[in-house]
């Protein structure tokens, strides 16, 4: 199978002081960054993680779909009619969104007792957290700052910027592993 290659665009933002604090040098030219190859493969990067997280997000709320069916069907070799209906109706449907499948598995957290105290706050949290990530990545621009770094904009209750450095990838890495460990406990135990 090949790879294949559809459009995108990169926005590129050059920081200009407006308080005079850059000082032109001898020919009277202020240096204001440059944009090279090297920060064209930092928004490549960048967009090939964002891929990652959606498609990541895409198998947990599978995996979470997975845990809400065998909370309520038990965990079965053998599909049924009933099972079936459930899942593709009901669980894929476009009403049943990511927010609610997150709220259903607090419920079951609770209903189980499986994630103690903590725990289940910080799964909600994780949860929170991807949905966040992979929306902005979904709706949102990358851009490459001069100064900053490469940068993702995004609306979420009004403008937000993430700087995708290395700890932010860190954390990512972090957080999808911490609550695919979570959610595979949850399910282990139905």
């Amino acid at each position: 199978m090949r790879k294949i290659s559809l459009p995108a665009t990169n926005t590129v933002s050059i920081s200009i002081p407006l308080d005079g604090s850059t000082e032109a040098d001898e020919n009277g030219e202020v240096h204001l960054g440059a944009i090279g190859s090297d920060e064209i493969s930092m928004l490549d990067s960048a967009r090939e993680n964002g891929m990652h997280i959606i498609w990541s997000t895409v198998c947990l709320e599978k995996k979470l779909e997975d845990t809400i069916t065998d909370f309520f069907f038990g965990k079965t070799n053998y599909p049924t009619s009933r099972r079936n209906v459930f899942v593709n109706e009901v669980l894929q449907s476009s009403s049943f969104q990511f927010s609610f499948k997150k709220s259903l598995i607090s419920t079951i957290i609770k209903e189980t007792g499986v994630l103690k105290g903590k725990e289940s706050s910080k799964l909600q949290g994780f949860l929170k957290k991807i949905m966040t990530w992979r929306n902005a990545f979904a709706h949102g621009t990358l851009k490459f700052d001069t100064k900053g770094g490469v940068l993702l904009s995004y609306f979420s209750g009004g403008h937000q910027k993430i700087v995708l450095n290395e700890e932010f990838w860190d954390e990512v890495e972090n957080v999808f592993k911490k609550c695919t460990d979570y959610v595979d406990k949850i399910d282990s135990t139905l």
